[in-house]
């Protein structure tokens, strides 16, 4: 009876460690631990971040044309001047004394073309014209005279030698108005003419010249806009080319925004840019793309295209050749199904069932599985998922073990 209570045990037993070994071998993996994302449906922005330097718009600089001392400065940095406006004065210097002395040549060099161009002095031609009046009195009254002369011949009431000697006076008095007549032309030459001419060319491009110099000594503004830089003070001294003021348009202004080289091919003209100043902050302002660049430079180490861009600067905050970070808008799409760019591999030729080389696993019963997607635009994080999941699906996200097709996995936290 004892035995057989023990058989029953032993068997009970036996059932029992069987039992628990088939429990045992049936368990599940526990599973590689991931980290899951879901494909969201949403609107999804592509932008490109960098950094930009802004210009005043119109911006105009205005220089010393010749070096010298500021005698007084008439406005104050910030002022919004018009066009003509007189911004500030130089010293003139000798230049004053300059056109003076200009002037006085062009003077003697008019008054000696004139008299070569008339013949002479003014008292010279007014001797030479009161000659040649009473010549030519001469010359009529002797013509007067052979014409009554030769009325009295016809009735043989005058010897025809009294004729022949009217006619020997008129000739006479002929070429003495012919004479007369000549000096102007006669008593200069070609050269001299030609010299008188160039010595008066030269005093007005001289007088000329001086007076540019004397203007530039007045600082006028060649436009309407804001004295946004004002560098010079009373009493400074200038060399020719240095700058005096600095005036644009400050109510739009230009931003030269720096894109990298493969960025470049997102941009157009028009899509919306905004702007951000550090010395400022929580403050941006808003524009767009006026041009794309036509060449790539270097911008330290980077290979850049210059993108320029117009923004509206209303309260004139935004300052002129201060350092921005700018986002350019590319692309907006509406209802898109996106993805982080983490949970998204990329391996290139390395897998024939995504020719594009991207690809996702996809968590299905605790199981990835590899399908290949088509991307579309991207956002500084996520991807716009053209092909291959579909809203609400969990995605893994790929962490230091590599994941494989068919692999059981366990999300985490």
């Amino acid at each position: 009876m004892a035995s057989r209570s023990a058989k029953t045990l032993l068997t009970a037993i036996a059932v029992v460690l069987v039992a628990a070994l088939f429990i045992y071998l049936a368990r599940p993996e526990p599973g590689e631990p991931v980290r899951a994302v879901e494909v969201a449906q949403e609107t999804l922005v592509s932008s490109l971040t960098t950094n930009g330097k802004v210009e005043a718009t119109e911006g105009r600089e205005l220089r010393a044309q010749a070096p010298g001392f500021i005698r007084r400065v008439l406005i104050k940095e910030g002022d919004s001047v018009r066009a003509g406006q007189l911004l500030a004065e130089m010293e003139p210097g000798a230049t004053e004394s300059q056109v003076v002395r200009a002037q006085a040549e062009v003077d003697a060099a008019r008054a000696d073309w004139q008299m070569v161009a008339q013949g002479g002095s003014a008292a010279e031609s007014q001797e030479t014209q009161h000659k040649l009046h009473q010549a030519r009195a001469g010359r009529e009254e002797a013509a007067r005279a052979l014409e009554a002369n030769e009325r009295l011949l016809t009735r043989n009431a005058i010897a025809r030698a009294e004729v022949e000697q009217g006619r020997e006076k008129l000739k006479q008095a002929e070429r003495e108005v012919a004479y007369l007549e000549s000096l102007p032309a006669n008593r200069f030459g070609k050269e001299d003419r030609e010299r008188a001419g160039a010595r008066l060319k030269s005093a007005d491009a001289a007088l000329l010249y001086a007076r540019e110099q004397l203007a530039a000594t007045r600082v006028t503004a060649l436009r309407g806009g804001v004295a946004y830089s004002l560098p010079v003070r009373p009493g400074d001294y200038l060399n020719t080319g240095d700058v005096i003021a600095r005036i644009g348009t400050l109510d739009r202004v230009r931003v030269r925004v720096f894109v990298d080289e493969p960025e470049l091919g997102r941009l157009a003209p028009g899509q919306k840019v905004r702007v951000a100043w550090t010395a400022l902050p929580g403050l941006h302002w808003d524009g767009a793309v006026e041009r794309v660049p036509a060449e790539v430079t270097m911008l330290g180490t980077r290979s850049v295209g210059e993108v320029i861009c117009t923004i509206g600067n209303e309260q004139r905050r935004l300052l002129p050749n201060v350092n921005v970070d700018a986002e350019i808008i590319s692309a907006v799409r509406s209802n898109v199904l996106t993805l982080p760019k983490e949970a998204v591999v990329h391996a290139a030729g390395l897998a024939a069932d995504a020719p594009n080389g991207r690809f996702v696993f996809v968590i299905e019963d605790g199981v990835v599985h590899r399908r290949p997607v088509q991307v579309g635009i991207s956002s500084a994080a996520r991807f716009e998922i053209l092909s291959g999941v579909r809203a609400g699906q969990k995605v893994a996200v790929p962490g230091d073990r590599r994941l494989e097709d068919g692999m059981r996995v366990k999300v985490v936290a």
